[in-house]
């Protein structure tokens, strides 16, 4: 198993996108979507299950939620991948 803790999700900085150096930042945006696609991807092929924890999803409100589901997909109540944020 594989878990990634990552920052604000690409969604949600698009929404509130720069106004200045847009082609820097819808650059990063594609390039970071396309690697996080192909890691994810090469560790299915591996059989490895992925868990990706987004930082919105570390606030205190969402803790037990956080933590129950974890456990759930740790014990193999899930799929191969599953991710948590400040939506759930």
């Amino acid at each position: 198993m594989c878990i990634g803790a990552s920052g604000i999700r690409t969604p949600v900085l698009k929404s509130h996108e720069a106004s200045t150096n847009v082609e820097f930042w819808n650059e990063k945006f594609e390039t970071n979507g396309q690697r996080d696609t192909k890691w994810l991807r090469q560790l299915k092929d591996l059989d490895w299950r992925t868990v990706i924890v987004w930082e919105c999803a570390f606030k205190p409100r969402l803790h037990d939620k956080l933590i129950k589901e974890l456990g759930e997909f740790i014990r193999g109540e899930g799929g191969y991948h599953i991710e948590f944020s400040g939506k759930r």
